[in-house]
């Protein structure tokens, strides 16, 4: 069976789409996802990309396609050297053939899946990805909130990592916390599943149990958790209580849409008048919107360029300015701004930003340097292209991606192997429960001494904080386990005496 693909090699560098002989119309669309997804990559990608370099990448696509014994079965090496895009499509045109005429083996519509996936991890970006539809449908959601278990996922070193458990969240009263390597929800294994479908199995009805299978500090740990409705509010703000000073504090877990008016609504109303400063906290901020980023800079910072953002073309080459209003959040507040392994992308910025502009001091640890902008399409099935366009860059020149943010105050609320491990034992107990109910909050030391007291509890008053903190999460009630929010406090107690 003769296929004439040629014609799509012409084709791909204009707006025409090939039509193949003898191929269904479901293969014609799957070649005209690969044409559409090689030119938006080559016209809107970060840094230019030659055919060679598209075609090596999709290659590798198909000699790891499920099932595929790859190209070596059949073509001869001499070939196989990829030296330009006609031999480069040659090939694939040579390897689609073979399959349609060996139905047995692998579908060629997934071939051509295969090599797409293929040519978009060969960019070697890691935050650019060809995404398939998800393998579960455990999506029950509604317009403020999910059901789930209440944590955030992303992939360090090829695993499926905790970056933060949402505090209060049922992840975080039972111990899942920020550094814990996935390895199994339910016994099925996730080391080479997606995020999208990993998250996707994490899902399911209310009060349903789940057993995950964790990998920290070495051991391998088996924890159930019981899924259920996680209300998201993406902002706390307030004043934080039982301190010398008057000391606000704004806490971002996230910049979704609605995160400027509702935060400035917050403020609006708020009375400065012997506030002794501000804290920031973005320790658990994976990012959002970049005009929810540039908007919340705006209210720290009332002229000037805030950062730039830098692409190949001019649409994704930005300067971002300070609207020129008077800031919502006085210039005579002064700020610390809680920074640490799980503060990322445009939570990054903004801290970096705040210091550069002299606006504030950042105490906690390194960030990973997520520095980049990330654009996706969605295909007529279920098929997303996700890919970078532009990279952050502050008013002194500083690109933030692969660098990340070091803190001016570098305090680590890390556990130690036996502390996570007595943690994670007192939240099992389930002991803490029966006492919330009808303890003070505003006084966690004494409910931990309490605890310690009545149950005879071996362990440090401020790791039962902790514990304390991972049932119910109260920012505004300090903590004496939390080293990093002390650190900030002294900062701006100094600076109002």
């Amino acid at each position: 069976m003769k296929i004439i693909i040629s014609i799509i090699l012409l084709m791909i560098t204009s707006n025409g789409y090939g039509i193949i002989k003898d191929a269904d119309s479901e293969l014609n669309d799957y070649l005209n996802i690969f044409k559409d997804t090689y030119n938006i990559l080559q016209k809107e990608f970060i840094r230019p990309l030659t055919p060679n370099e598209l075609f090596s990448g999709v290659m590798k696509g198909l000699r790891e396609a499920p099932g595929s014994n790859g190209p070596y079965e059949w073509i001869d090496p001499a070939t196989n050297a990829m030296d330009d895009y006609f031999t480069d499509y040659q090939l694939f045109e040579k390897f689609l053939s073979y399959k349609m005429s060996n139905r047995t083996q692998i579908g060629v519509n997934d071939l051509v899946l295969s090599a797409i996936v293929g040519m978009v991890s060969g960019l070697n970006d890691p935050y650019s990805q060809f995404i398939l539809p998800p393998k579960q449908t455990n999506n029950i959601k509604t317009s403020d909130g999910l059901t789930g278990i209440g944590i955030h996922l992303g992939m360090r070193n090829g695993n499926p990592m905790v970056i933060d458990s949402i505090p209060g969240s049922p992840a975080s009263r039972v111990g899942i916390m920020s550094g814990d390597i996935l390895l199994e929800v339910d016994n099925q294994p996730v080391g080479n599943e997606t995020i999208n479908d990993i998250v996707l199995l994490l899902r399911g009805d209310p009060g349903s149990t789940e057993i995950l299978k964790i990998q920290r500090e070495g051991k391998v740990l088996s924890i159930p958790v019981v899924r259920e409705f996680i209300h998201f509010v993406p902002f706390q703000f307030g004043t934080i209580t039982n301190s010398e000073k008057r000391i606000a504090y704004l806490k971002i877990l996230e910049f979704p849409k609605n995160l400027l008016y509702d935060l400035t609504k917050a403020l609006e109303g708020f009375d400065w008048n012997g506030i002794d400063g501000i804290v920031l906290d973005l320790r658990h901020c994976p990012g959002g919107l970049l005009n929810q980023v540039s908007g919340t800079l705006d209210l720290f910072i009332d002229s000037g360029l805030l950062f730039k953002t830098v692409g190949r073309t001019k649409e994704y080459t930005t300067d971002f300015l300070a609207s020129g209003d008077k800031s919502l959040i006085p210039s005579n507040i002064p700020v610390s701004v809680l920074i640490g392994r799980s503060t990322t992308s445009g939570a990054e910025l903004l801290a970096a930003v705040l210091r550069e502009r002299k606006r504030a001091v950042l105490v906690g640890e390194s960030t990973l340097g997520y520095g980049s902008i990330q654009k996706t399409f969605a295909f007529n099935n279920s098929l997303l292209l996700k890919y970078t366009i532009s990279k952050f860059i502050l008013p002194s020149g500083l690109d933030l991606n692969k660098v990340g943010v070091k803190p001016d105050f570098l305090i680590t609320n890390s556990l130690s192997a036996d502390d996570s491990s007595k943690v994670q034992e007192l939240l099992s107990s389930g002991v803490i429960l029966p006492y919330l109910s009808q303890a003070d909050l505003s006084d966690k030391g004494g409910l931990a001494d309490r605890l310690i007291r009545e149950k005879g509890l071996k362990i440090k008053p401020e790791l039962v904080e902790l514990a304390i903190d991972c049932v119910v999460a109260n920012p505004l009630i300090r903590s004496t386990h939390d080293a990093q929010l002390r650190k900030a406090m002294e900062i701006l107690i100094a600076k109002s005496k």
